[in-house]
């Protein structure tokens, strides 16, 4: 499947059946979607188990950000739209750890677990 731009883009479908589209680029961000990609060899859509809708679009919107991050000349900018990102309640927060590290985006993970490091700080 083709964008309008002309760049292929995979179908992700959450536990709840709702289809995500993201481009390959930014798919190979996770190592499990990578490695189906790779060496399944399969144009059919992906559906990570146990990821709700509202987890994996968010997991697809952190992969989107950092897709092109070779791209983004400032890293202070990169820094403050993970800062916002990570502005969700500890439900959210868990949720995307779980899926961060079941999906192998190893750089979500650690945003995940700073994180939480820096909310039990502040307690």
């Amino acid at each position: 499947m083709a964008s309008e731009d002309g760049k292929k883009m995979i179908q992700l479908v959450s536990s709840d059946d709702q289809e995500l589209e993201l481009e390959v680029e930014a798919c190979m961000k996770s190592d499990m979607i990578k490695f189906i990609l790779d060496d399944c060899n399969t144009d059919n859509a992906i559906p990570p188990p146990n990821l709700r809708s509202k987890t994996l679009a968010k997991v697809i919107e952190y992969m989107k950000k950092h897709a092109g991050e070779e791209q983004v000349a400032d890293e202070e900018e990169l820094r403050a739209w993970d800062g916002e990102f990570m502005k969700v309640d500890t439900v959210i927060l868990y949720f995307l750890s779980n899926a961060s590290n079941y999906l192998g985006i190893k750089e979500l993970l650690d945003l995940c677990a700073e994180t939480v490091a820096n909310l039990m700080r502040q307690r």
